[in-house]
């Protein structure tokens, strides 16, 4: 049981850790089409 919950928690540290890194690349994506394509959007951002 509690070596369940060890790797319940484990799993989740590392999900946390890849959506970090997922939305920090999705920033650099962001800022790399402003770059090549600097108009200025209607869009949300």
């Amino acid at each position: 049981m509690n070596q369940k919950l060890q790797q319940l928690r484990t799993q989740r540290e590392q999900q946390e850790t890849e959506l970090i890194a997922l939305k920090e690349t999705v920033n650099e994506l962001k800022q790399l089409l402003q770059a090549m394509n600097p108009k200025p959007s209607g869009g949300a951002k």
